[in-house]
């Protein structure tokens, strides 16, 4: 959860072995960092961990609209003094979060995306693709991350 979420990426990234997937809850890094280089960026720092396979199974990331901490003050840390602050943390800022937004700006085919449902319908999470899991309804802020519907989004994804 939160910067948590960015510590097991970087374990995953560094690792001499790949687990077998990996839950970001409310993740508090950029949304860019898997994405590919483009004209307009620089590849994301945790890139390799979908290039290389790092992760032997899914990656879920969990995503919401009213994670305030991750959609504001994450994008406003991030952020270079002087910058416009249109569109602050949304999918269009370049500094937005991934906890906020889910993975964005991935190349065709490497990530997905679903709504949460309920806590009793399982998941078919991809084994090649980072899911962004938007969760509105089930996450009302960027603590609430202990709900049934979260842990059943955790339990699909740990399943073999």
């Amino acid at each position: 959860h939160s910067f948590g979420a960015r510590a097991v990426t970087a374990a995953a990234k560094s690792a001499a072995f790949a687990p077998s997937s990996m839950c970001l809850l409310q993740g508090a890094f950029s949304h860019n960092a898997f994405a590919p280089k483009s004209t307009e960026l620089p590849q994301g720092f945790f890139r390799e961990v979908v290039t290389e396979k790092r992760v032997a199974g899914p990656i879920v990331a969990t995503h919401t609209r009213n994670d305030k901490a991750v959609g504001l003050a994450y994008a406003l840390a991030s952020r270079l003094a002087g910058q416009q602050v249109a569109g602050l943390g949304d999918e269009n800022d370049i500094y937005g979060g991934i906890g906020r937004n889910g993975a964005m700006r991935m190349a065709g085919g490497e990530s997905r995306r679903l709504t949460m449902t309920s806590a009793s319908e399982a998941y078919a999470f991809a084994r090649d693709a980072v899911t962004s899991i938007q969760s509105d309804q089930f996450i009302e802020n960027h603590g609430d991350v202990s709900g049934a519907a979260v842990a059943n989004v955790v339990w699909s994804a740990a399943a073999p």
